[in-house]
């Protein structure tokens, strides 16, 4: 099986930190250890599009539009679309979006360069039932075109869990307004808890304002980009870890690793990573800096969930089950006429 996988342009020339990049990656050597022949298409190369089974999309935009149509003569390939859907807006306004393009003065809607692109895409890969939802309610695709995938953790941790300290992790493009990193620092100041924010700040000007927002309150420490080892350390010494994003995150991969290391979890309550969770984590209105702290506190005073939280992802998002889940389906996508 020989397998293309394509991300959108926007996420190749971002950082190796993205999630989009960082789900297709995690996907594609998994299943290569399985022997299947995954190709990460370069924009600037040349490929026979005929000797590809399959073509994995991952994410959607206007560049669809123009990208499915020049392929689609040129291979018999099943082609499949991750739309990687993270909107925090209503499905009914999203679905009037697929509407609001005018080709005349060339203003397009990514949702409406993925309904003109359906008739090209033969299943849709979703991470969750959020996703599924959205995907249903606003495009309306059949059920039968969207199948389930979930993500599975990328860090393995060792046998025996370290005790934990008192202290919340958040790791995240800080600067990303959606990841809500201010009311969180805001939620540390008030409730006088550990807070420790790993990851890259995005820019001078917003750790500026990140620093002034701390003051003197010495009880928020900003470590920045991390390596992996580091990572897997602070995911061992932590007892909570909190990811209250108020646009909804696809999955939030680094929670659901920070739950496999024993940590609790405090996890917005839009989008799709909830669903992971069965009802064994805290889950927040992220837009109140009183829930996000009184959890965290919680967890602090030790009410857990652990270690069934951890049993639970290590049962259902193990990696080797999943990257033979994801071979079968695509065995499965293959074997289907349009």
């Amino acid at each position: 099986m020989r397998v293309a996988y394509i991300l959108p342009p926007s996420v190749i020339v971002s950082g190796v930190s993205n999630g989009v990049r960082v789900q297709a990656e995690s996907w594609k050597s998994g299943i290569e250890t399985l022997g299947v022949d995954v190709v990460t298409i370069d924009v600037w190369g040349n490929y026979d599009w005929k000797s590809f089974d399959i073509i994995h999309i991952f994410g959607y935009g206007i560049w669809l539009d123009e990208f499915l149509p020049s392929i689609f003569e040129r291979t018999t390939a099943k082609i499949i679309c991750s739309p990687i859907i993270d909107a925090v807006r209503s499905c009914w306004l999203s679905r009037i979006a697929t509407y609001c393009e005018f080709p005349f003065f060339r203003m397009y809607s990514s949702w409406g360069r993925l309904k003109k692109s359906d008739k090209y895409i033969h299943t849709y890969l979703v991470r969750s039932e959020f996703e599924k939802q959205y995907l249903l309610q606003t495009l309306k695709i059949t059920q039968e075109r969207i199948v389930l995938q979930p993500l599975s953790y990328r860090i393995m941790p060792t046998a025996n869990i370290h005790s934990k300290e008192d202290f919340c992790l958040h790791v995240s493009l800080l600067s990303n307004d959606r990841k809500n990193v201010k009311r969180l620092v805001e939620s540390a100041i008030k409730y006088k808890y550990k807070l420790v924010l790993a990851g890259n700040y995005g820019s001078p000007t917003f750790l500026k304002e990140l620093q002034k927002l701390i003051g003197n309150n010495s009880n928020v420490e900003i470590l920045g980009f991390v390596s992996e080892e580091k990572l897997k350390e602070l995911y061992e010494r932590a007892k909570a870890f909190a990811l209250p994003s108020i646009y909804g995150e696809g999955v939030g991969l680094v929670a659901l690793e920070a739950a496999v290391y024993g940590c609790d979890i405090v996890i917005t309550n839009i989008g799709g990573p909830k669903e992971y969770y069965s009802n064994l984590a805290y889950i927040i209105n992220p837009y109140s800096i009183d829930e996000i702290g009184q959890s965290v506190i919680d967890i602090l005073n030790g009410k857990t969930f652990q270690p069934q939280l951890r049993e639970h992802i290590m049962k259902n998002y193990n990696v080797d089950v999943l990257n033979h889940r994801l071979l079968e389906i695509y065995k499965r996508i293959m074997k289907i006429s349009v």
